[in-house]
Formats: structure tokens, sequence, C-alpha cells
């Protein structure tokens, strides 16, 4: 199992659940890349929510254009246009 965003959250309320201080947290989960204002958001939307969980987003989600592939012909010949290469690359899957 990966470690995520979802885990660095539960390791936040955990010590939150503890009763150590947001400053005293960051200074330690600063080594696993935690930032400051992670921590004080963290704490507040399980406040709020009662969860860690991501909270829902309206709309539909973005649709990635571009791959690896298609970022190297372009790094090639960076005359050619990006439209043009992605509706390609779509076509050949």
């Amino acid at each position: 199992m990966e470690w995520g965003v979802k885990e660095n959250r539960i390791a936040v309320i955990a010590l939150h659940k503890l009763g150590m201080e947001p400053s005293v947290m960051f200074q330690i989960l600063q080594k696993l890349g935690i930032s400051r204002m992670f921590v004080y958001r963290t704490i507040n939307r399980y406040n709020n929510t009662s969860s860690v969980e991501d909270q829902k987003r309206s709309g539909r989600p973005r649709v990635v254009g571009t791959t690896n592939a298609v970022k190297a012909r372009i790094n090639r010949i960076p005359i050619r246009k990006q439209k043009n290469l992605i509706t390609k690359n779509e076509h050949s899957r």
C-alpha cells in the first residue's frame, strides 16, 4: 500500500486526538513532507466534518489529455500542434 494524502490526514488526526498542539505536530510530521498549512487544514476539516475523506466536488472531473508519449513528440518537433498530436494518439489506442 502506498502512503498518500489520506494516510497523512490520519496521522495528523491521531496526533490531534492525543491533544498535541498543531505546531508540535508540524515539527514531527515535517519529515514526511507535511506542511504547516496541511496540518491546520486537516484539523479544521476534521472538526467541521468529523471525517478525513475528500470533500465532494461539483462538476465533471478533468481529463488529462497529454500523455508521456505526446509530451515526447512535442519536445522532438515543437512546431507540431498539440491538439493534433493528442487526437492522433487517442485514435492509435
